[in-house]
């Protein structure tokens, strides 16, 4: 305990800190990384988000950590939801220079459904397991999962 406070004042700081590390890595990272390749824009996402859900998958206490607050104390003031908005409008802004064949409303929706399906999945990736036969911890079921994720919300 003496070591955090040395280095991190507290053991809040500490916390602050690496959760501000995961945002980098959730958000900028990503977006150089898989949407740099804008002649095929389709692969592009699929191959984003394939990546943002497998890392919500493997980390879920990260991605629990950040929504804890918005959503059991209903405060959206968080540094996750600072990091949250200006992450949306870099990636909307990358998407409608990759997405001509679609305006900016319809870009809007699609990734509201997008990352509200991959993000409640990774909150609670067993609620369908039982009911039905798609395992999402399987690579395959998460291949399918986005790929047809993607077509169906940038199909145009």
């Amino acid at each position: 305990r003496r070591a955090i406070n040395y280095h991190f004042n507290s053991k809040d700081n500490l916390i602050e800190i690496a959760l501000n590390q995961t945002l980098d890595e959730a958000f900028e990272n990503m977006i150089d990384e898989e949407l740099l390749n804008k002649q095929y824009p389709t692969f592009a996402l699929y191959s984003f988000f394939l990546k943002f859900l497998r890392g919500g998958l493997r980390y879920p206490g990260i991605t629990k950590a950040h929504l804890f607050q918005p959503m059991m104390e209903n405060n959206y003031e968080t540094l996750f939801m600072k990091r949250w908005k200006q992450f949306l409008d870099t990636f909307i802004k990358h998407l409608s220079s990759m997405l001509k064949n679609m305006d900016r409303a319809e870009i809007e929706l699609a990734i509201m459904q997008s990352f509200s399906s991959i993000i409640f999945i990774c909150l609670v990736p067993k609620l369908f397991h039982d009911s039905t036969k798609f395992d999402i911890s399987k690579p395959k079921s998460q291949q399918k999962f986005i790929k047809d994720l993607v077509s169906k919300n940038f199909h145009k």
